[in-house]
């Protein structure tokens, strides 16, 4: 019990901490949180948790399982926190360009992991149609789309922690490229980006900096409330369809999603301050809760599995990377449009700001962080319609 206590307050300091760290030491502003917290939950995980965690509660059902209830709740209940904020119609408005390029983000995923499932299906196993699913969710929202559709469909706590794993190692180098030479060699083949002196989208996604520690509260506490009841609805859907009780996640993750852009209609809970950056969080406690629960000895007892998934992520990502410059040359979308795009479908909203900052183009962030934050919404939908049909 008091092992499992640990871990919670681990889940729920260490984004904390992290958040604090971005905005003062480099490193981790320019690689994100994201990818600390997996490794900080993935080093105290193995360091001080060895024998906890449902990546052996696979093999031992005796083990604690708070870490993932903590991760289910808070990777379910971060979908509608985020797209409370999304405005559809003004995204609807965007430039063509912006539409486009996430267009082909979305076909590039869908092609690609269709492509290598039909490749290499016999080393994926059982759950080879589950992984398929998860990974067109990554590249049109990130692993957040990863996680809801591995819960929505049921997989097992293993694969569910081999896949975030793979899809750190496949990732990440994209990431560093992005970072560092990737406009240089976009704009070799891609026209440069029209300037037009303002973004795109004027209204700007919620931030509640200024606001007193009294309305944070209140703000945070509304958001939640209304998030819990979008997943009560989407529960109450899945009770409803007459599912056997381990079929009903992927009905119950559209129903959140649904609510959540129904309510983002509304203007003042699409104006709520303090949405956007609770569901940030709550991502970011789900991959502390990931990382935790990813043990070495498990991980080298399924060395062969873990092989064939990164082969499999990585034929997926890179497959659906250069068909989406493929389609951007050929219909001659400027470099940092699909830059930013790529960034906010692979890698979430949260990426966008600093992605925005190393292309010196202030003018898209509006546009990349609305095109991430319904990237949560189409993700979920592609990846569950494409496991369902490879099922």
């Amino acid at each position: 019990m008091m092992s499992g206590f640990f871990q919670v307050v681990i889940c729920l300091v260490v984004p904390s901490l992290l958040l604090l760290a971005e905005k003062r030491i480099k490193i981790v502003a320019w690689l994100g949180p994201v990818i600390f917290c997996y490794v900080v939950g993935i080093l105290l995980g193995n360091l001080f948790f060895p024998d906890i965690g449902p990546a052996i509660m696979d093999q031992d059902p005796t083990n604690d399982p708070i870490t993932k209830l903590l991760a289910d709740i808070s990777a379910v209940l971060a979908v509608p926190l985020v797209l409370f904020s999304a405005n559809l119609k003004k995204w609807i408005k965007l430039a063509p360009k912006t539409l486009l390029s996430f267009g082909f983000c979305v076909l590039a995923a869908v092609v690609s992991t269709l492509v290598a499932y039909y490749l290499v299906q016999d080393n994926l196993g059982e759950e080879g149609w589950k992984v398929a699913g998860m990974t067109v969710g990554v590249y049109t929202g990130g692993t957040p789309n990863l996680n809801a559709i591995g819960r929505g469909l049921d997989a097992s706590d293993l694969l569910l922690a081999n896949a975030n794993l793979v899809d750190l190692l496949v990732s990440v180098p994209y990431l560093l490229i992005l970072f560092t030479v990737a406009q240089r060699l976009l704009l070799l083949f891609l026209p440069k980006f029209e300037r037009k002196g303002e973004a795109i989208l004027s209204e700007k996604m919620p931030t509640f900096g200024a606001l007193s520690w009294e309305k944070k509260v209140a703000n945070i506490g509304i958001s939640l409330v209304l998030a819990g009841a979008c997943l009560g609805i989407g529960i109450g859907l899945g009770a409803l369809s007459g599912l056997a009780e381990n079929e009903r996640g992927g009905l119950i993750i559209t129903g959140v999603t649904l609510m959540g852009l129904a309510l983002s209609f509304i203007p003042k809970i699409r104006k709520l301050l303090g949405s956007f950056e609770t569901g940030e969080y709550l991502l970011l406690v789900f991959c502390v809760a990931i990382g935790l629960q990813i043990r070495f000895e498990i991980l080298i007892e399924n060395a062969g599995s873990l092989v064939d998934m990164l082969g499999f992520f990585g034929i997926v990502v890179y497959g659906a990377l250069f068909l989406h410059y493929l389609l951007a040359f050929l219909f001659k979308i400027d470099a940092d449009t699909v830059l930013i795009t790529s960034v906010a479908a692979l890698f979430s909203p949260v990426f966008v700001p600093p992605m925005a900052k190393v292309l010196n183009n202030r003018e898209i962030v509006a546009s990349g962080m609305t095109t991430g934050v319904i990237g949560f919404a189409v993700g979920n939908f592609a990846g569950l319609a494409v496991a369902y049909g490879l099922r």
